[in-house]
């Protein structure tokens, strides 16, 4: 079963917001953000649901790892595979502006 804290962990790995997890699922934003408020079991979900977003988070290089497995003593939480799709961080300002002339540089554009 999956937990709000799992999906909230899923998202902070990934670097992923609650609007990315639902374009990635086609759920509403609305739905997420009741998922990732949840604590405990997300028995009071649809099942449909969670699943749906299990699968992607899944997809996207996350595996669940239950309370008790792999080193999880204090609860449930979230192993990154090593092809995991983390979003990249969008620099602000002044660096998002040197970050972006670096990369043009690196490809030939500049």
């Amino acid at each position: 079963m999956l937990t709000g804290a799992q999906v909230r962990q899923a998202l902070a790995a990934l670097r992923w917001s609650e609007d990315d997890l639902a374009a990635a699922t086609s759920l509403h934003r609305n739905t997420i953000n009741d998922l990732t408020r949840l604590d405990g079991e997300l028995i009071s979900a649809k099942m449909g649901t969670v699943i749906t977003v299990k699968r992607t988070l899944e997809a996207a290089g996350c595996d669940f790892v239950a309370a008790g497995e792999s080193g999880t003593a204090n609860g449930a939480g979230v192993v990154l595979r090593p092809d995991a799709k983390i979003k990249e961080r969008i620099p602000r300002g002044r660096a998002k502006r040197q970050t972006a002339d670096r990369i043009a540089t690196e490809n030939g554009a500049i």
